[in-house]
């Protein structure tokens, strides 16, 4: 079995979505903007939890 094969088999390829359409693209956009900044929002919180500190 192929590497790619392999990697299907488990579940480990991404899922390919293609966005149709300049209207659905900027929603798409905006929708993943706002998840960068509430992930970005968090990053104090998620380093707070590394042990050791900074790792």
């Amino acid at each position: 079995m192929t590497q790619l094969a392999a990697m299907i088999a488990v579940g480990a390829v991404a899922e390919c979505r293609v966005v149709l359409g300049s209207p659905a693209l900027g929603s798409t956009l905006g929708v993943l903007r706002q998840w960068i900044d509430d992930f970005e929002a968090q990053r104090d919180l998620a380093a707070s939890t590394d042990f050791p500190a900074g790792e």
